[in-house]
Parts: C-alpha cells; structure tokens; sequence
C-alpha cells in the first residue's frame, strides 16, 4: 500500500541524508557528526523496523490468517462441509488471497462444478497494484482453473447478486476501508 511506499521513501531520504551528515564539511566537529547522525538514525532505525514488520505481516501472516480461517469453517462444520459448497463469494477479495485459499479447499475434496467469485472496488488507495486482473492473474498463479473464477469490480455495500447466490460468503480486512458512517 501507499504506507509501506511512503515509508520507504522517507527511510531512503534519512539514509541518504545521514551519509550526506556524515561526509559534510559542514560538522567537522566529532559532536556535531554525533548529534546530527543520532537525530537520523533513531527515525531510520524505527521506519526500518517497522517497514520490515508492515511487509513480515503483508507477505506471511495473511496467509497464515486465511489458513486459520478455512481450519475455523472446517471445525466448526466438519470436512463434509467443503463437498457441498459449490460457491464461494469473497467481498473485497482484492488480489484474490483469500478467494484462492477457499477455492484450492474446495477443489482439494472434489467438489464438481465449483464457482469462485471475488468482487472488490479495486483502487491503488487500499492496495497499491490492485486490479481484476492482478486477481485473476494470482488465481492461475495458484493452480486455479481460471475457467471456475469470476472477478467484479462491486461496492461491497451494494452487491447486485440476488439472495442464496452462494454458498458460502466470506470478507476480511474489508471493513476498515468503507470510510463512511454506512460501513
């Protein structure tokens, strides 16, 4: 997203301005070197540091979060449970994380005639390269027949499918980016 980027940005300028402090001419002095390298380092250090964990829990623990909710559906309905559904909806699927997590369940037992469908506003705002494409793109990444997804580009507050389209519903991490008091 645009955070990570503009974290990014601002870690790459202290740096740059760091070894500029340090080769300057301007603070010959061994103390005005130390003043000033200390006043950089300790916002590079943290910007640095939470760079690190911003991308640790994009890249991994997303994962992890959609593993744990397949294991809470499983449990809570048994493995027979994923024979039946034959369609999933995912409201606000964004590059299809979870999307892809539910379809590869479903296909692992079997189930014939299986329809994936994500739907997201897809905005560089929420999730920076996010496109139907990109999702679908990640779904053939992921071994999905192509020819079982459906992408959207749909409000997640008006979704234009009538009642008992699917199966099973399923959205994370969607909530946060409605903005207004309908969300």
């Amino acid at each position: 997203p645009n955070v990570v980027r503009n974290m990014a940005i601002g870690l790459t300028l202290i740096t740059t301005l760091t070894i500029y402090v340090i080769r300057s001419p301007l603070f010959d002095s061994y103390c005005g070197h130390l003043v000033c390298v200390i006043s950089l380092i300790c916002p590079a250090s943290f910007l640095a540091v939470f760079l690190t964990f911003m991308l640790y829990s994009g890249l991994l623990q997303n994962r992890k979060v959609a593993n744990r909710f397949i294991n809470y559906i499983t449990k809570c309905n048994g493995v027979e449970y994923w024979k039946n559904v034959k369609s999933v909806l995912d409201v606000g699927c964004g590059r299809g994380l979870m999307m892809n997590t539910m379809a590869k369940k479903i296909l692992q037992y079997g189930s014939q005639g299986v329809k994936i469908c994500g739907i997201d506003i897809f905005n560089d705002r929420d999730l920076a390269g996010n496109t139907s494409l990109k999702t679908l793109e990640n779904a053939k990444k992921e071994g999905i027949p192509i020819d079982l997804v459906t992408v959207k580009n749909c409000d997640a507050r008006k979704i234009d499918f009538p009642d008992n389209s699917f199966d099973l519903v399923v959205s994370s991490l969607v909530i946060h980016n409605i903005g207004e008091d309908l969300g």
